[in-house]
């Protein structure tokens, strides 16, 4: 996982995200929802200053940290979202078939980091004591305190919306064995690897002319944009979705911080 992170991140330009209509900001969704209390006088002063007191414990500096890093992810999947139009190379753009897979394996990666990070947002913020490298998300959702929370009612919700589970499979399948299971990506890849090989394999025994590849191939670019223009379309709706649900959870989790901050518990 971390390696995969590390590769995405050379690839991919840093920057404000590319796509203005996917918002998202963990740690503002958080505070927001803190300073909702900070702003209810019939909860005293007493609260506003145990809030300040306890923010540079442990317990918020972690929290914090892992807003960060779940903002620098949202700049990479906002970009990766972003490249399934195509890279500018002087007057034309590109997308060949292979950058398009390598964007498909990027965004399911990417994707289920960021899940992997939402569950240890919600490990924090619960104050579940679970050991960073042993947590899921499937572990987080299963865990006693998570199901007897409000949380258990946003997993329900987004669960089959999201697809949770396919995109951990689909993130097996890169991981473990380099592979996507995308068949329209698949499909074109493979119309892609008959067409070169009708033209450029020594062992064909008709191989077509340049003026038949070049018709061929620009047939199959257009596929390509086409292709490109669906997926952008559906990992946008998808993503989308995603960060409603963490806006919902992380809200979920500073209400819990409140009631810890009210026992006295960071």
């Amino acid at each position: 996982m971390n390696r995969a992170r590390s590769s995405s991140r050379r690839y991919i330009a840093r920057g404000v995200c590319v796509n203005k209509n996917i918002s998202f900001s963990a740690g503002g969704d958080y505070f927001g929802e803190l300073g909702q209390f900070l702003n209810d006088k019939s909860r005293g002063k007493d609260l506003a200053l145990k809030i300040a007191e306890g923010l540079s414990s442990a317990y918020f500096m972690n929290l914090v940290r892992t807003f960060a890093a779940m903002g620098s992810l949202h700049e990479e999947i906002c970009q990766i979202i972003a490249d399934l139009s195509g890279r500018s190379a002087l007057l034309f753009k590109y997308l060949p078939i292979d950058h398009i897979i390598l964007l498909v394996k990027f965004y399911i990666v990417q994707w289920c980091t960021l899940a992997d990070m939402t569950a240890l947002i919600i490990s924090q913020g619960f104050n579940l004591g679970i050991d960073e490298k042993d947590i899921s998300f499937g572990l987080i959702a299963r865990n006693k305190h998570i199901q007897e929370s409000e949380l258990s009612g946003y997993f329900q919700k987004y669960k089959m919306e999201l697809d949770i589970d396919g995109y951990n499979n689909q993130r097996n399948e890169i991981i473990h064995r380099g592979k996507i299971t995308d068949k329209e990506v698949l499909e074109l890849k493979a119309e892609w690897d008959k067409l070169n090989g009708r033209k450029f394999s020594l062992l064909h025994p008709t191989p077509i002319s340049d003026e038949e590849y070049q018709k061929e191939s620009s047939e199959l670019t257009t596929k390509n944009f086409s292709l490109g223009k669906k997926l952008q379309e559906s990992y946008t709706e998808h993503y989308t979705k995603t960060t409603a649900l963490i806006g919902d959870i992380v809200r979920v989790i500073a209400r819990k911080s409140i009631e810890f901050v009210e026992k006295g518990a960071i």
